[in-house]
């Protein structure tokens, strides 16, 4: 059984385009450009968590559900091959699981998903309560375990991708002075289920540790690795700590060529294998 960890970012796009980090120069007011920077610094230098960054520049964000998804119906991508290596995983469902791991919000992976797939073919999860390190840990679990005895086929099919959640909400509305007409007034609020209530030895009941859900993978893949003929392979193309966190804990790390995930890797000495097409995965 080969347990598959990816990333997100960078993976589908042209050019190893960021999408969030290129929502700033089309939705952000040049004036807020520096506060951007400085939330992503902050975030950097460990002052704020990446839910207070994520939080910090969806509102500096002015746009809506529909300018977000006519964006993104607009960027090109780049399936590297997926769709054909996806076929030869679900041909094999005994020998592959894959699931997408990504800090990013549900609304633009989905988008950019279903231009390389099928609705049909991913599924993200998705919870309005926060969940416990325990519940995803289970739901994994539960999922490659079942695909073994070839229970609940259908889901195991499928792609299954671990997000935040981006809700758009109307918390206003506004009369236009033309037309007397109504006009919504949107705000987008991100939803992070993956954080996690912490009682360590000196904590108060309200102390929250925020881990993101990179971090909850990483303490499932040191469970896992231990179960006989359990191989773990993570691909990625961007350098955030939670990915070299997951890279160190995998079996296999694969990634693309030129991007800031093979620079950190080759400083760190970290050993990868850089791969051109994801039909270069099956003689791994």
């Amino acid at each position: 059984m080969k347990l598959i960890f990816m990333d997100f970012e960078k993976i589908f796009t042209i050019d190893n385009l960021d999408i969030f980090d290129s929502l700033k120069d089309k939705f952000v007011n040049s004036e807020c450009n520096k506060l951007w920077l400085q939330y992503e610094e902050f975030w950097k230098k460990g002052l704020i968590s990446n839910s207070e960054c994520l939080t910090n520049q969806f509102n500096l964000l002015q746009l809506d559900n529909n300018s977000l998804k006519s964006y993104i119906s607009r960027l090109k991508v780049n399936d590297r091959g997926f769709k054909n290596f996806f076929k030869l995983v679900k041909q094999n469902n005994k020998e592959y699981k894959f699931f997408i791991i990504s800090e990013n919000v549900d609304f633009i992976i989905r988008h950019i998903m279903k231009k390389v797939f099928d609705e049909k073919e991913f599924a993200i999860l998705q919870s309005n309560c926060n969940l416990t390190e325990a519940n995803i840990i289970g739901f994994l679990n539960q999922n490659w375990k079942n695909n073994e005895k070839d229970n609940n086929k259908e889901n195991n099919e499928k792609i299954l991708v671990f997000s935040n959640i981006l809700n758009f909400i109307v918390y206003k509305k506004i009369k236009c002075h033309k037309n007397n007409k109504e006009i919504p007034l949107n705000c987008q609020k991100v939803f992070y289920p993956y954080k996690k209530l912490s009682l360590k030895k000196g904590d108060t009941k309200n102390t929250i540790c925020k881990k993101c859900i990179k971090d909850i993978i990483v303490n499932y893949i040191s469970r896992v690795k231990k179960a006989k003929d359990i191989k773990t392979i993570f691909i990625g193309a961007n350098y955030t700590e939670g990915d070299i966190e997951l890279a160190k804990s995998c079996d296999k790390v694969v990634t693309f060529s030129n991007n800031t995930l093979t620079s950190q890797l080759e400083m760190n000495n970290n050993d990868y294998t850089s791969i051109s097409n994801f039909s270069d995965l099956i003689t791994l």
